[in-house]
């Protein structure tokens, strides 16, 4: 039976992935980076029983650390025990003569020897500076410990190796608080999210955006959720035959930017006659956009219109828009317009 032991494990760091969190971490390296590499492509045979003066497995060269913590990791395809039973192969950790730590141990349970893959790892935090580390081997007895290497490919050991790589950590991120006003931030960074409200003590509608510094439009406030705008329904009566004309349920454009409206009314036709109804948009003056239409409307007849969904795009701050009617004829009465629905819905504003 082989013992093989390793320091105690590390624990894994959470997947920023799964965990939202970002990995960061001391000034120098960034986070996960490999620091230093050294490796051996011949097998080392341990002739040494005294640890302060160990058979040297691998000297690495000189690597310049920042200060922060790092992962000290060595690999060998086989550490081989020594040929009397009961007795260990044991590598160490130096910088010059002062062990840093033991990192490995396989044991011998017979007098032929031993091996194991050996892939310990080591945490510490070296001074900002160079530092030269080298991995050395011993044994409690016995002769002819090994430590395998070659230089890969098939049928042939790989290479024993030592590198050093920057300690990966991760932190929570930092609650943000996101702007809530009337307003949008007016020097925004890219991805900051901010919500805007007609009222900050009982608003109407909420529309969330993300500012896009890399959008090609001049509307970098993307909205990316919230409720949409619902004007309140009124009552309209047509009084001009072949035209369009503005109701009264108006909403005002709070910033510059591309728009969805959706707008459907109820016509009762008493006009006497058949005539043409049609329901649509009013923005800038003059109907635009989609337009639901019925002809004829028999006399006496009611029906709800509704207007496909219709982008307004580029339209000023302060622009009021509406539902626009249209009515063919009220030669002998009217077409009265009532249980209207007017909503709007920001894609993107300024």
């Amino acid at each position: 039976m082989t013992d093989l032991l390793l320091p105690e494990a590390l624990a894994t760091p959470p997947s920023p992935a799964t965990t939202n969190w970002v990995p960061v971490g001391p000034a120098g390296y960034p986070s996960g980076a490999e620091i230093g590499y050294d490796q051996i492509t011949s097998t080392v045979t341990v002739a040494s029983t005294t640890e302060s003066a160990g058979t040297v497995v691998i000297s690495g060269s000189p690597h310049t650390f920042d200060g922060g913590p790092v992962i000290a990791e060595f690999f060998t395809q086989n550490l081989g025990g020594p040929t009397l039973a009961g007795n260990f192969t044991i590598l160490s950790l130096f910088e010059g003569a002062t062990q840093i730590a033991r990192i490995a141990q396989v044991k011998s349970e017979s007098a032929g020897g031993s091996g194991v893959t050996a892939n310990p790892t080591y945490r510490f935090t070296p001074t900002a500076g160079t530092h030269t580390y080298s991995v050395t081997a011993f044994m409690t007895g016995g002769t002819s410990g090994q430590v395998a290497a070659g230089v890969g490919g098939p049928g042939v050991n790989p290479p024993a190796f030592l590198r050093f790589r920057k300690v990966e950590m991760v932190a929570p991120p930092v609650p943000g608080v996101i702007a809530y006003g009337t307003s949008l931030p007016t020097a925004p960074t890219d991805g900051q999210e901010a919500v805007l409200v007609d009222n900050t003590t009982n608003p109407s509608y909420q529309w969330r955006f993300r500012y896009n510094a890399g959008s090609s439009s001049v509307y970098k406030w993307e909205f990316i959720g919230g409720t949409e705008a619902v004007v309140a329904p009124g009552t309209f009566t047509s009084t001009a035959a072949n035209a369009w004309q503005s109701g009264p349920a108006a909403f005002t454009l709070p910033r510059a930017g591309d728009y969805k409206l959706f707008a459907q009314s109820r016509a009762t036709n008493s006009s006497g006659v058949s005539a043409q109804a049609n329901v649509s948009y009013w923005f800038l003056g003059i109907q635009q956009g989609a337009l639901a239409t019925l002809n004829p409307v028999a006399a006496g007849t009611v029906i709800t219109l509704a207007a496909p969904v219709t982008l307004a795009p580029g339209i000023a701050a302060s622009t009021v828009v509406s539902i626009a009617y249209f009515v063919g004829s009220v030669a002998a009465g009217s077409f009265a317009w009532d249980q209207s629905a007017f909503t709007i819905v920001p894609r993107r504003v300024s």
